[in-house]
């Protein structure tokens, strides 16, 4: 796809940078934060395979042309997807507010930190002074507060009641998860701020997320810190709430519906089954310091849930048949984007579901299923009297 690259007033035809670049990048420089002020209630964020549109600062320039061909001025960028690159122009960082961003102080009523930052001179969160001393409080004496809220696999109509309440605020100040879906960020009306967890920027991003919630508190803010999913379930939720208390606040929680158990639901895949599978184990596909975790071993009437394993399937069914003993036509399911109008399922077996996870372009956000479950409600070929494989369910399809 050709792409319009605007460089101080001038235009011309580049092809897409992909991934690669696009993460060199973010490990290299910028603290801008992507966010729609809240004038803006018509731009988008996150999303997979969408034109999406961020705000960053005036020092940046854009790359793309927008979604009707036009070039757009600085200020604005216009990207496909998360593997596109953004171009930096020699910026120290200045937020859309006027503040600025490069680490020491802000002008946010006194939020401020000791000096010490990061790479992207955010400031390192165990540096910021706290903003109540004592017991946290549930709210500062300013106002200020923070929830934790669940969004769910991606769909809004899988939000909890008081979930969509707080969401659809206009005052609080959202920090969405760069995976939230684009149907749940579509339904604010405020100000949000996306994190940008980009593979290899998770530290990064997550000391950024920290910052942008410290501004808010400081500021008498009602902060949302949405998440995909359920906030504790593998979603950093125990130590987010704990970096809050080093600020002086007590963070409030509100559960959401976990990927884990709707995901499979939702691409017809029942975790537990009479007969077939009587146990369900939930993994996460990375550690600390994105190391591999331990793997369970074999059982045959178990289903095994994995979280955020997409990026490494391949490895992990590899690892799952030599070194937990799985056999290799145990059945694999994924669902991607659970939830969404273009869901998608894609189903194969411990020697195929990788490359057809690659032949379909399949992305985060993804559940992985692993267990006879998965062919429990799945059609069989008239001729061959197998079950069906590949992508069975295009949801992208039925929609159009």
């Amino acid at each position: 796809m050709n792409h319009q690259v605007v460089t101080e007033g001038k235009t011309s035809s580049r092809r897409c940078v992909r991934c690669a670049l696009h993460l060199l990048f973010l490990a290299a420089s910028t603290n801008a934060a992507f966010h729609r002020p809240q004038s803006t209630a018509s731009a988008a964020f996150v999303g997979h395979n969408r034109q999406h549109r961020y705000f960053v600062p005036k020092s940046f320039t854009t790359v793309f042309a927008s979604p009707d061909g036009n070039d757009i001025s600085n200020g604005e960028i216009y990207r496909k997807d998360d593997n596109d690159l953004i171009k930096k122009n020699g910026s120290n960082g200045v937020s859309s507010n006027g503040s600025s961003t490069n680490g020491a102080t802000s002008n946010n009523n006194g939020a401020s930190a000791n000096g010490k930052t990061n790479e992207w001179g955010i400031p390192d969160s165990d540096s910021l002074k706290p903003l109540f001393t004592g017991k946290p409080q549930d709210a500062l004496p300013n106002g200020g507060r923070i929830t934790l809220v669940g969004s769910g696999p991606g769909d809004p109509d899988l939000l909890t009641m008081k979930a969509h309440k707080l969401l659809t605020d206009p005052d609080c100040l959202i920090i969405a998860d760069r995976l939230v879906s684009q149907e749940i960020l579509d339904i604010i009306p405020g100000e949000i701020k996306v994190a940008r967890k980009l593979p290899g920027c998770q530290a990064l991003a997550q000391e950024e997320i920290y910052w942008w919630a410290y501004q808010g508190l400081a500021e008498g803010k009602h902060v949302i810190r949405l998440k995909i999913g359920d906030p504790f379930v593998f979603g950093r939720g125990g130590e987010e709430v704990l970096k809050f208390r080093r600020f002086g606040v007590e963070a409030a929680v509100t559960p959401g519906v976990s990927a884990a158990f709707s995901a499979p639901l939702l691409g017809s895949i029942p975790v537990t089954h009479r007969g077939i599978s009587n146990q369900v184990v939930m993994c996460t596909g990375y550690g600390r310091e994105n190391t591999s975790p331990d793997l369970i071993q074999y059982h045959k009437e178990q289903t095994i849930v994995f979280l955020m394993a997409v990026g490494r399937l391949r490895e992990l069914c590899e690892r799952l048949i030599t070194l937990a003993g799985y056999p290799s036509k145990t059945p694999v399911g994924i669902v991607e984007r659970a939830g969404c109008p273009d869901q998608r399922t894609v189903v194969g077996n411990m020697e195929t579901i990788a490359d057809l996870a690659e032949k379909h372009d399949i992305k985060p956000p993804s559940t992985i299923v692993v267990g006879e479950v998965v062919n429990v409600l799945l059609e069989e070929d008239n001729e061959t009297g197998n079950h069906v494989t590949g992508l069975i369910q295009n949801m992208t399809v039925s929609h159009a």
